[in-house]
Order: structure tokens, then C-alpha cells, then sequence
């Protein structure tokens, strides 16, 4: 029997403030699964990025400068059509969530807490073996 390399899943994280973008992008590259392909501080970046490094999940946070994750969400479905989305914010309401659902988002979660990290593991995991 041969040992088989782990999945290497693609990501793109997009957040406003840098050190999210470099703990989501530790957290998931320590797990072993997850190849980090791009960090944007904005919508607009989420999307270009999304273009050329074709991600299996963009982690896309709502509240950004320039472009927002809910005006970036319709944009990365066409620039990226395969590509799970992830929407997570501190400060999600009932009505931001069902609008990101609503624009083409797949999953979404609160950030910050205790515990985070690992949710964030397993929900980015779960997006990559979900049948389309």
C-alpha cells in the first residue's frame, strides 16, 4: 500500500484587516489539506485574484473597503464559477447571511470566539468534498 499526499485544496482569503487574512491563512495551511493561492484586503483584489488562481473556497469577509464581500460575491461567481464561498464576518445579522445566500454565497460563519479556528478548519473542509 502507498501513502497518498493529503488533498491540496485551494483557497483565497479576503479580509480588510491583515492579521485575519494571516490567521486564517496559518490555521489552514498548518491543517496540511489547504494551499493558500492569494490574501485580498478587498473585494475587488478577492475577484482578481479569484481569476488567475482559480480557488476550490474564496473566504470572503462581508465588511471591506473599495468592494464589500456582498457586492464581490456575484463578481467572483463569474470570475471564478467553481469556487466555494465561505462569507464570514464579526458583525453578521440574519438579514447580511440571507443576502450573501441569497447572491451566490455557500456557507457562511461568525469570526472571532473561542474556537474559531477549528470551526473554520472543518467548514473550509466541508466545502471541498460537498458535491456541486
Amino acid at each position: 500500500m502507498t501513502d497518498r499526499p493529503a488533498p491540496r485544496w485551494r483557497v483565497l482569503v479576503a479580509d480588510d484587516e491583515a492579521s485575519v487574512r494571516e490567521f486564517v491563512a496559518s490555521v489552514l495551511r498548518s491543517d496540511g489539506r489547504f494551499e493558500i493561492v492569494g490574501e485580498a484586503g478587498h473585494g475587488r483584489d478577492a475577484v482578481r485574484m479569484a481569476a488567475l488562481g482559480r480557488p476550490d473556497v474564496v473566504i470572503l469577509d462581508l465588511m471591506m473597503p473599495v468592494m464589500g464581500g456582498l457586492h464581490a460575491i456575484p463578481e467572483l461567481r463569474r470570475a471564478c464559477p467553481t469556487a466555494r464561498i465561505l462569507v464570514m464576518s464579526a458583525y453578521g445579522s440574519e438579514a447580511n447571511w440571507a443576502d450573501a445566500e441569497a447572491r451566490g454565497a455557500d456557507a457562511r460563519m461568525a469570526k472571532g470566539g473561542w474556537g474559531w479556528a477549528h470551526e473554520l478548519v472543518g467548514a473550509v473542509a466541508e466545502l471541498c468534498i460537498r458535491e456541486p
